[in-house]
């Protein structure tokens, strides 16, 4: 994952279930205030009230605010997550403010194939979780 990580040849379907990994999660909060970023969750962790409240707890404890988080991409489905961001920045573009100027896909799925997402995505090694590089090509 992007706030936790995967051992090779591990599954957390065998596992008690994802931990956030403290380290991955120190180096989103330190990409989110470097870049006055928001965040908007297309993991799958979204599909549960507990694990967002996880999420959040960690990013607040991590010295970040609840405004923070400003949404969550829609689910459509699991193999269809660039789809699902772009549909997220599709509908931006009707709100008042309208889409952001500067966005990053942070993912620990490859998403490099989905065009509408070309130059604004950076892919995580799920067996690391967020690394320091990722953090540097999320914000050049």
């Amino acid at each position: 994952g992007v706030l936790n990580n995967t051992p090779r040849g591990r599954s957390y379907a065998t596992e008690v279930g994802p931990k956030l990994e403290g380290a991955c999660v120190a180096r989103l909060a330190k990409l989110v205030r470097e870049a006055d970023a928001r965040i908007v969750v297309s993991s799958s962790w979204r599909a549960s009230l507990e694990l967002k409240m996880e999420l959040w707890s960690a990013l607040a404890t991590a010295g970040l605010s609840g405004d923070c988080f400003v949404g969550q991409t829609p689910c459509i489905s699991f193999n269809e997550r660039g789809a699902e961001i772009l549909e997220w920045l599709a509908a931006c573009s009707g709100e008042q403010q309208g889409p952001p100027e500067r966005w990053v896909v942070l993912d620990d799925m490859d998403l490099s194939s989905c065009c509408g997402l070309a130059g604004n995505f950076v892919w995580v090694d799920d067996e690391f979780g967020l690394s320091d590089a990722n953090v540097e090509s999320a914000l050049a």
